[in-house]
């Protein structure tokens, strides 16, 4: 299932693969990592086609809860049977009120909050602090539960009234937000090859790596402001939220979404990099321009730019008219 996410590479994957093939020697044992996962396409799609060992890395932590289902975690009886409890639990209605149903929907937020929201119908809202509730006072040890939070992100992201970001919600329910929560697992295949990391970028740096992708935010959008009530599904603790839309306080800000700052962290960012090959996904509406870009990477190498044009992310189901150019610029590095 793919996440209604900006600057989610699904439908590049195909490009990107085809940069790879035609310039890289593909072998099995070849180490990739995806320093900027997101919500984990592009690493999941190169353990699959090309079985190599996936180092993913973000900062946030429901991408870090997704990419550790998808590359490493497997269901365990335990988690089986403890998913055949919440259902149960479910189908009889024993809902426990919290957060979710009293701040991200209507009924609740009238209630409890100087706001009314309708990120979610109230039976929703409901499900989901129930789930939440089932996991965070489980014995589960914490890889356990990590794939219980990760499913259930993928299941609330199917049925949030949103567009693509949890920043503003639609004023009336959608189609699929009238649809009752179905809370199943994930289930891919694993190796315990792969690892994740909850880093800041600069930090994933000290390893050499045969790849790296690097698919940092393009603009001035910040994802952890966006995308930051994921972390609350995630299971974060110890936080507040604020405003009309119940953003979550002190979020991580990027300094690639500011003009201040992206190009210094750019030119750090390369500077320190050891891989073989480093493929880097930007945009022509980004914050940067394409020739500050083209003169960070001949710095560290030759560097092949391949332009892809396609239209602006919306959300899964829809499309911007306008078509943009997504660059994918490959670097090999002549210091390895």
């Amino acid at each position: 299932m793919v996440l209604n996410y900006i600057g989610c590479k699904y439908r590049l994957l195909h490009h990107i693969h085809k940069v790879i093939e035609e310039n890289i020697d593909i072998k099995d044992n070849l180490t990739f990592c995806d320093l900027f996962a997101g919500t984990g396409t592009v690493g999941k799609s190169m353990f699959h086609k090309y079985n190599w060992k996936i180092i993913a890395n973000d900062i946030e932590l429901y991408s870090y809860m997704l990419n550790k289902a998808n590359l490493c975690l497997n269901i365990t009886e335990n988690i089986s049977k403890f998913h055949e409890k919440i259902l149960s639990r479910l189908n009889n209605k024993d809902y426990k009120e919290g957060i979710i149903y009293q701040q991200y929907t209507a009924s609740g937020s009238k209630l409890n909050s100087d706001y009314v929201r309708l990120f979610f119908k109230d039976e929703n809202g409901l499900i989901i602090d129930t789930i939440l509730d089932e996991i965070k006072n489980s014995n589960l040890t914490k890889d356990e539960k990590e794939l219980l939070y990760a499913s259930l992100i993928i299941a609330v992201d199917n049925v949030a009234n949103i567009t693509s970001v949890y920043g503003s919600f639609l004023k009336s329910l959608k189609k699929t937000s009238l649809k009752n929560l179905n809370y199943k697992l994930i289930n891919e295949k694993v190796s315990d090859k792969n690892k994740v990391y909850r880093k800041d970028a600069l930090d994933m740096l000290d390893n050499e790596y045969d790849i790296i992708y690097i698919d940092p935010p393009y603009n001035n959008r910040q994802y952890g402001a966006n995308y930051g009530f994921l972390n609350i599904i995630a299971g974060l603790e110890n936080f507040e939220i604020y405003g009309k839309t119940g953003l979550v306080k002190n979020y991580n800000k990027s300094k690639f979404s500011s003009r201040k700052t992206v190009k210094s962290q750019f030119e750090s960012l390369i500077d320190k990099i050891r891989a073989k090959y480093i493929i880097v996904s930007y945009s022509n509406e980004g914050i940067i321009s394409y020739q500050e870009l083209l003169n960070i990477f001949n710095k560290k190498g030759d560097c092949k730019v391949y332009q892809i044009p396609h239209y602006k992310f919306i959300s899964n189901s829809v499309k911007d008219k306008n078509k943009i150019i997504e660059y994918l610029f490959l670097i090999k590095n002549l210091n390895i």
